[in-house]
This record gives structure tokens, C-alpha cells and sequence, in this order.
């Protein structure tokens, strides 16, 4: 019989899923809780989706930007950190069984932008196709998301 260390038997006895976090490991993984449409807290770790900035709460797409990623996350995640930012969340790409990168599905949907500042372009195919199709932000006017959070009012 295979030993498992204590805490992995103890957790497949109960049969629960839970968070697990090993401090400074780069990935997490667990139950995701939306708090916009591009930060999820796993835990209590938030976590900032890379290269992709969605519209803010208070902006009119907001809301629909939070709630297509909380569909994108209703199963469990899984995120690899890439880095940290400046508040302090952990930057991450995220997937789950179903989505392999939740950032471009944001993207894809156009319900984010590709953060060309982090993201150097790797979701610029995502962001044309959105465009091209006219989805989600791309329907329609808007305020690009950073420039809001400066006050701008361009798109």
C-alpha cells in the first residue's frame, strides 16, 4: 500500500475538496470566487488574471465581465503564478478542466482586452476575433478599462 503524507490521507478520507497552497509555491488551486472580471480569490489568495484587463465594476460592462468569468470559473481552478503585483495579488494564468486559459476565453468573449502592457500581445489574436465579431465590450462604445482607472474618458 502507498503512504500518503498525513494531510493527503486525511483529506481524501473525509472526501472533500479543498484549497490546497504550499506558501510560495506557484500554483494554487481550488474553488474560485469572482471579485471582478479579472481577479478570482482562491482561498483567501486573490489572484489577478495575466495578460488581460477587464472593464471595472463600475463601468456598464462591468457586470457582465464578472459574471461571464464567474461561468468561466464555476469548476475548480487551477492557477500558475507568473508573478506579483503591485497590490499585492498574485498574478496568474488560470484554467480549468473545461478551459484551458480563462484569460483568453475572457478575451475571446469580449468581455476583457489584452493587456498589451503585461501581456506583450499574446492575446492580440483573441482580442481581433472579439473585435471582428463584435462581442461583449466590442458591441458598442467603451472607455478602455485603464484608461478609466485614470479618469480618461477614450476609448
Amino acid at each position: 500500500m502507498t503512504h500518503l503524507p498525513h494531510f493527503l490521507a486525511g483529506l481524501i478520507l473525509v472526501g472533500t475538496v479543498a484549497a490546497l497552497s504550499i506558501p510560495d509555491s506557484s500554483t494554487i488551486a481550488g474553488p474560485a470566487t469572482t471579485i471582478d472580471g479579472d481577479t478570482i480569490q482562491i482561498n483567501k489568495t486573490r489572484i489577478r488574471l495575466w495578460g488581460i484587463d477587464a472593464p471595472e465594476r463600475s463601468q456598464p460592462q462591468g457586470p457582465a465581465a464578472t459574471n461571464h468569468l464567474r461561468g468561466l470559473t464555476s469548476d475548480i481552478v487551477t492557477c500558475t503564478r507568473q508573478d506579483t503585483d503591485r497590490y499585492g495579488r498574485i498574478v496568474a494564468r488560470c484554467a480549468t478542466m473545461g478551459q484551458p486559459d480563462i484569460g483568453r476565453a475572457m478575451v475571446v468573449a469580449g468581455h476583457a482586452l489584452d493587456y498589451t502592457r503585461y501581456s506583450r500581445g499574446y492575446y492580440a489574436d483573441a482580442e481581433r476575433e472579439a473585435r471582428a465579431a463584435r462581442r461583449g465590450i466590442h458591441a458598442g462604445a467603451f472607455v478602455n478599462p485603464e484608461m478609466h482607472r485614470a479618469g480618461k474618458q477614450t476609448r
